[in-house]
């Protein structure tokens, strides 16, 4: 079982959808992150962004857009979009690292977007659809957190 789940498509689903351009694609959603392929050509992805670098989900009527940070991207951490200092809260970062806190990935604007971060958005054939690879999305990124959680905690014992 270890060696299928090392399969770069393993556990996949993939959805029909068409770039922000109008171009038909299939995005595939599964623990590693999400793939974009062209011309249903499934072996190479055009695109693959991994759930580490992914910043925000979201979707809107027949709309899924994903906000991917830059790693070459030079960014101050310590400011906010509006170029605000951010200010530290000890307690806030503690209770957000705790292992029984669930953060879920908002909506944002799209005046708040920050330096270094691209975002791509693909149209649906129905808003449905377009929740339902939301929802996937959601669940995929939560189960790559918990296997990340899990081999934390088996490098600690």
């Amino acid at each position: 079982m270890q060696i299928v789940e090392q399969c770069s498509k393993y556990g996949s689903r993939l959805y029909r959808v068409c770039e922000g351009g109008g171009s038909p694609c299939l995005l595939s959603i599964n623990s590693r992150g999400i793939q974009l392929y062209e011309n249903m050509d499934t072996f190479r992805p055009k695109d693959s962004f991994s759930w580490s670098l992914l910043d925000n989900l979201c979707y809107k009527d027949s709309t899924f857009s994903i906000e991917v940070r830059d790693p070459r991207s030079k960014q101050i951490p310590d400011l906010n979009a509006y170029g605000g200092t951010l200010v530290t809260d000890d307690d806030l970062a503690q209770a957000v690292s705790d292992p029984t806190t669930k953060v879920s990935i908002s909506r944002r604007c799209q005046q708040s977007i920050p330096a270094g971060i691209c975002v791509h958005t693909f149209v649906c054939e129905s808003g449905l659809l377009c929740r339902t690879i939301w929802i996937t999305a959601i669940s995929q990124h939560q189960f790559f957190l918990d296997q990340k959680e899990r081999e934390q905690v088996s490098s600690w014992s």
